[in-house]
Protein backbone atom coordinates (compact mmCIF):
# COMPACT_ATOMS: atom_id res chain seq x y z
CA UNK A 1 0.00 0.00 0.00
CA UNK A 2 1.51 3.33 -0.69
CA UNK A 3 0.86 6.27 1.20
CA UNK A 4 0.75 9.89 -0.61
CA UNK A 5 2.85 12.43 1.07
CA UNK A 6 1.05 15.70 0.86
CA UNK A 7 2.36 18.62 3.21
CA UNK A 8 0.22 21.18 4.81
CA UNK A 9 1.19 24.07 2.01
CA UNK A 10 0.67 21.70 -0.82
CA UNK A 11 -2.55 20.69 0.16
CA UNK A 12 -6.02 22.15 -0.48
CA UNK A 13 -6.31 25.87 0.79
CA UNK A 14 -7.77 25.25 4.40
CA UNK A 15 -10.41 28.09 6.11
CA UNK A 16 -9.32 29.57 9.35
CA UNK A 17 -11.09 31.42 11.35
CA UNK A 18 -10.40 33.94 14.54
CA UNK A 19 -13.34 34.04 16.98
CA UNK A 20 -13.82 37.47 18.41
CA UNK A 21 -16.32 37.75 20.83
CA UNK A 22 -16.50 41.51 21.33
CA UNK A 23 -18.13 40.79 24.69
CA UNK A 24 -15.16 39.40 26.46
CA UNK A 25 -13.65 43.21 27.65
CA UNK A 26 -16.81 44.60 28.59
CA UNK A 27 -17.54 41.67 30.99
CA UNK A 28 -14.20 40.99 32.07
CA UNK A 29 -14.67 45.04 33.14
CA UNK A 30 -18.45 44.69 34.73
CA UNK A 31 -17.17 41.28 36.58
CA UNK A 32 -13.56 42.09 37.88
CA UNK A 33 -11.91 39.24 38.12
CA UNK A 34 -8.66 39.01 40.53
CA UNK A 35 -6.99 36.62 37.75
CA UNK A 36 -7.66 35.62 34.59
CA UNK A 37 -7.24 32.22 32.54
CA UNK A 38 -7.34 32.16 29.06
CA UNK A 39 -6.94 29.67 26.53
CA UNK A 40 -4.46 29.65 23.97
CA UNK A 41 -3.54 32.87 21.65
CA UNK A 42 -6.00 33.86 19.48
CA UNK A 43 -8.64 37.24 20.17
CA UNK A 44 -9.93 36.48 23.45
CA UNK A 45 -6.27 36.31 25.29
CA UNK A 46 -5.42 39.46 23.70
CA UNK A 47 -8.65 41.00 25.08
CA UNK A 48 -7.71 39.39 28.53
CA UNK A 49 -4.21 40.49 28.35
CA UNK A 50 -5.40 43.80 27.87
CA UNK A 51 -7.65 44.16 30.43
CA UNK A 52 -5.16 42.58 32.72
CA UNK A 53 -2.97 45.21 31.88
CA UNK A 54 -5.04 47.81 32.62
CA UNK A 55 -6.41 46.60 35.76
CA UNK A 56 -2.91 44.79 37.40
CA UNK A 57 -4.80 41.83 37.34
CA UNK A 58 -2.94 38.35 36.82
CA UNK A 59 -2.90 36.40 33.45
CA UNK A 60 -2.60 32.37 33.11
CA UNK A 61 -2.01 30.93 29.63
CA UNK A 62 -3.82 27.51 29.45
CA UNK A 63 -1.95 26.34 26.16
CA UNK A 64 -2.28 23.23 24.52
CA UNK A 65 -0.33 24.13 21.63
CA UNK A 66 3.14 22.09 20.43
CA UNK A 67 6.03 22.56 18.77
CA UNK A 68 4.42 20.17 15.77
CA UNK A 69 1.04 21.75 16.13
CA UNK A 70 2.74 25.23 15.75
CA UNK A 71 5.62 25.17 13.34
CA UNK A 72 3.91 26.47 10.70
CA UNK A 73 2.62 29.65 12.37
CA UNK A 74 3.03 32.80 10.63
CA UNK A 75 5.62 35.53 11.86
CA UNK A 76 2.98 37.98 13.18
CA UNK A 77 1.26 34.91 14.85
CA UNK A 78 4.45 34.19 16.39
CA UNK A 79 4.92 37.93 17.80
CA UNK A 80 1.31 37.61 19.10
CA UNK A 81 2.06 34.60 20.88
CA UNK A 82 5.57 36.05 22.58
CA UNK A 83 3.80 39.24 23.07
CA UNK A 84 0.95 37.50 25.35
CA UNK A 85 4.06 34.88 27.19
CA UNK A 86 5.48 38.17 28.02
CA UNK A 87 2.34 39.83 29.47
CA UNK A 88 1.53 36.05 31.42
CA UNK A 89 2.74 35.48 34.79
CA UNK A 90 1.96 31.52 34.92
CA UNK A 91 1.07 28.96 31.96
CA UNK A 92 -0.57 25.61 32.24
CA UNK A 93 0.04 23.00 29.67
CA UNK A 94 -1.31 19.48 28.73
CA UNK A 95 3.04 18.00 28.77
CA UNK A 96 6.45 18.65 27.76
CA UNK A 97 5.62 19.10 24.51
CA UNK A 98 3.47 22.46 25.26
CA UNK A 99 6.14 23.46 27.78
CA UNK A 100 8.65 23.20 24.77
CA UNK A 101 6.67 25.51 22.85
CA UNK A 102 5.97 27.86 25.92
CA UNK A 103 10.30 28.31 26.48
CA UNK A 104 10.40 28.93 22.56
CA UNK A 105 7.96 31.68 23.09
CA UNK A 106 9.90 33.21 26.13
CA UNK A 107 8.04 32.03 29.37
CA UNK A 108 9.74 31.02 32.28
CA UNK A 109 10.85 27.27 33.22
CA UNK A 110 9.69 28.14 37.20
CA UNK A 111 6.28 29.84 35.73
CA UNK A 112 5.03 26.27 33.45
CA UNK A 113 2.53 24.03 35.30
CA UNK A 114 2.23 20.72 33.01
CA UNK A 115 -0.50 17.82 33.27
CA UNK A 116 -3.32 20.99 34.09
CA UNK A 117 -5.68 19.67 31.73
CA UNK A 118 -7.48 16.43 32.94
CA UNK A 119 -10.41 14.35 32.16
CA UNK A 120 -12.68 12.41 34.53
CA UNK A 121 -11.39 8.93 33.54
CA UNK A 122 -13.33 7.49 36.51
CA UNK A 123 -16.60 8.55 34.68
CA UNK A 124 -15.67 6.98 31.49
CA UNK A 125 -14.51 3.67 33.32
CA UNK A 126 -18.01 3.44 34.19
CA UNK A 127 -19.54 3.89 31.25
CA UNK A 128 -17.25 1.40 29.53
CA UNK A 129 -18.34 -1.31 31.97
CA UNK A 130 -21.86 -0.55 31.36
CA UNK A 131 -21.68 -1.28 27.64
CA UNK A 132 -19.45 -4.10 27.48
CA UNK A 133 -22.06 -7.01 27.80
CA UNK A 134 -23.14 -5.17 24.63
CA UNK A 135 -19.28 -5.48 23.24
CA UNK A 136 -20.28 -8.19 20.14
CA UNK A 137 -23.30 -6.26 19.32
CA UNK A 138 -21.72 -3.17 19.03
CA UNK A 139 -19.13 -4.17 16.92
CA UNK A 140 -21.29 -5.75 14.46
CA UNK A 141 -23.14 -2.14 14.51
CA UNK A 142 -20.23 -0.59 13.39
CA UNK A 143 -18.72 -3.40 11.13
CA UNK A 144 -15.45 -4.02 12.81
CA UNK A 145 -13.58 -6.61 13.57
CA UNK A 146 -10.29 -7.99 15.06
CA UNK A 147 -8.17 -5.19 17.12
CA UNK A 148 -9.71 -1.65 16.57
CA UNK A 149 -7.81 1.58 16.33
CA UNK A 150 -9.17 5.01 16.95
CA UNK A 151 -7.98 8.38 15.37
CA UNK A 152 -9.82 11.39 16.68
CA UNK A 153 -8.97 14.74 15.13
CA UNK A 154 -8.61 16.78 12.23
CA UNK A 155 -7.44 14.78 9.17
CA UNK A 156 -4.58 17.08 8.45
CA UNK A 157 -1.09 17.13 8.40
CA UNK A 158 -0.46 18.49 11.09
CA UNK A 159 -2.53 15.82 13.63
CA UNK A 160 -0.04 13.03 12.36
CA UNK A 161 -2.39 11.04 9.63
CA UNK A 162 0.40 10.51 7.44
CA UNK A 163 2.72 8.69 10.66
CA UNK A 164 -0.58 7.21 12.03
CA UNK A 165 -1.01 5.07 8.22
CA UNK A 166 2.65 4.30 8.20
CA UNK A 167 2.26 2.75 11.72
CA UNK A 168 -0.74 0.23 10.38
CA UNK A 169 1.47 -0.75 7.42
CA UNK A 170 2.93 -3.83 9.35
CA UNK A 171 -0.08 -4.96 10.35
CA UNK A 172 -1.57 -4.76 7.17
CA UNK A 173 1.32 -6.62 5.39
CA UNK A 174 1.00 -9.10 7.90
CA UNK A 175 -2.77 -9.50 7.13
CA UNK A 176 -3.60 -9.14 10.43
CA UNK A 177 -7.27 -8.22 11.05
CA UNK A 178 -7.65 -5.08 12.41
CA UNK A 179 -9.93 -2.60 11.94
CA UNK A 180 -9.86 1.33 11.93
CA UNK A 181 -12.28 4.00 12.45
CA UNK A 182 -11.60 7.75 11.83
CA UNK A 183 -13.34 10.57 13.76
CA UNK A 184 -12.72 13.60 11.98
CA UNK A 185 -13.04 15.13 8.36
CA UNK A 186 -9.89 17.07 6.37
CA UNK A 187 -7.65 17.72 3.38
CA UNK A 188 -6.80 14.35 3.65
CA UNK A 189 -10.16 12.61 3.72
CA UNK A 190 -9.08 11.55 0.06
CA UNK A 191 -5.69 9.93 1.03
CA UNK A 192 -7.27 7.90 3.83
CA UNK A 193 -9.90 6.81 1.46
CA UNK A 194 -7.05 5.71 -0.99
CA UNK A 195 -5.39 3.64 1.78
CA UNK A 196 -8.13 1.91 2.52
CA UNK A 197 -8.86 0.84 -0.82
Amino acid sequence: TEIYTLSLHDALPISRYWQVRYGVLPQLIKFRPDVVVSIEFGPRSIQAAAYCAAFDVPLIIWSEGTPHSEGWQSSLRRIVRRSLVKRACRFWSNGVESSELLLSYGARKETLHEGMIGVDTAHLAEQVRDQLHRRAEIRAEIGVAGTVFLFSGQLVSRKGVREFLAALLPLAARAEEFSVIFLGDGVLRPMIEEWTS
